[in-house]
This record gives structure tokens, sequence and C-alpha cells, in this order.
């Protein structure tokens, strides 16, 4: 069973009723299209509508590659500001907190990340890990890991952790992983969709194939283990912040 985001279902409406009208329409995609089933009649009615778009707004580089040659002119890319941080991670030389912060469904994949630490907990007890967030999957995923649920700041959180896991199947703009690199948190994400329009893998943080436990369980292990790369990455991971600065986001 499917049902069509909100979104999509403004953007179909608005364009349609304006055709004719001289009022320019801009269109937004909110999510990675390569992954948001919708159906064939539906993608071939929104490939139509969205040639009458003055512009179409995506996030990424990822979710603007979807898009045929004939609508490339109308694409424009503007990703998210990221929330200017107050203040800066603490460097610690020994790491006990690896952190996530997302929604908790399977498109997150919180799974992995659970799956990779349990490699790691028998050889390095005093490690936790702890996510962030409410969601659907809340049952199947507390089975294995405590789940302190949403909290309204977690800013706070991000900076008293030292390592950021980041696994979802796909994303478009990830805020929460943006968040966590512009305090300076050294990450691990997954090489998906929006997560590779923003981390420079062996530069800002590490990247892992979608799904794969043992690389992701192998890498936790060695920015465990060495704490002067996950200082080199979490100082890189810092100018998130100058890329995705509100005024120049705002700008476009």
């Amino acid at each position: 069973m499917w049902l069509l985001s909100f979104m999509a279902v403004m953007n179909f409406t608005i364009l349609l009723a304006s055709i004719g009208l001289k009022a320019p329409v801009i269109a937004s995609e909110r999510i990675d299209p390569h992954f948001h089933y919708i159906p064939l009649l539906y993608k071939k009615i929104r490939s139509f509508l969205y040639r009458f778009a003055k512009k179409i707004i995506v996030q990424t580089n990822s979710a603007a590659s979807y898009f045929g040659k004939n609508l490339q002119r109308i694409i424009q890319i503007i990703p998210n500001p990221v929330k200017l941080p107050k203040n800066h991670k603490f460097f610690s030389s020994t790491a006990r907190c690896i952190i996530t912060v997302g929604r908790l469904d399977k498109q997150k994949d919180h799974d992995i990340l659970i799956h990779a630490f349990s490699r790691l907990y028998p050889t390095y007890p005093h490690l936790g890990l702890t996510i962030y967030g409410g969601g659907a999957e809340r049952d199947n995923l507390q089975k294995s890991i405590s789940l302190p649920g949403a909290i309204q700041e977690i800013h706070q959180k991000l900076l008293e952790a030292d390592l950021f896991g980041f696994p979802p199947l796909y994303d478009d703009f990830p805020n929460a992983l943006v968040e966590a690199m512009s305090v300076g948190l050294p990450i691990i994400a997954s090489n998906c969709s929006g997560n590779i329009d923003i981390v420079k893998n062996g530069v800002d943080g590490r990247i892992f194939p979608v799904g794969d436990v043992l690389k992701l369980a192998v890498l936790m292990e060695a920015l465990v283990c060495d704490p002067n790369t996950r200082k080199r990455l979490g100082e890189k991971a810092k100018t998130v912040a100058e890329r995705f600065h509100p005024d120049l986001i705002f700008h476009r």
C-alpha cells in the first residue's frame, strides 16, 4: 500500500491549477526521489507537470541527478542551513560514548549500528551506545539497546559523545549528521544519498557501504582506538558550519 506525500500532492495540485497563469510556481522535493516510491502513473504526471515549474528545489546533488535532462535547466540545489553551534566538543583521548540521532524507522537502519556495536562491546566494555529519537521501530530496537527517546535539546548530548554513527539506507539532507559535524564530533556514515553529498571520506569523516555491518564495526573500532584520527576528523568536520552557513543558504 502506498501514500503520496503531502509535498507531492501540493506540488501536483498547485502546478495543475497554475497552468496558463503568469504566477511562477516553485516545486520542492524534500527527500531523494530515487528512494521515494510513487506509482508509475504519478511519476509520469510529475514529469509532465514539473515542466511548468519556474524552479524545482532539491537539497543535494544526489536528488538532482534523478531528474532527466529536460528538467535539469530548472533544478536548483538548496541544502538546509546548519544551526551554528554554541560551542565545540572538548576532545577526549578515551572514547566512551557513541551516539546517533534520528527517527526510529527502517530508513535510518539503526539495526546495523547496534549489530556493529555488539561486535565491539565484549572487547571494549567501557563503551556505550545511545540512540536519540522516537518512531515506529522503537519496540523492535529496544530489545537490543536502551533508547532514551527524543529530547528537545541535543546539542549537549553531542558535546558529551566521542563518536557519531549515522547508518541510514537513504536520506536527502541529514540535519542530524551536519549538526554532529558542526560541533566537531568525528562521524562514521553510510554511503547513502545525502551523506555522500556532505562527508568527504577520510577528510572530515569516514564512510562505509550501506548495510555493511562488518565494515562499520571495523571503522568504529579503528576510531575508538585512535584518538589522533578522531581529533583530526572532528576538527575538519567543524568546517561544515562554513559550507552550510545560514547566510549562504538564505541567499540561495
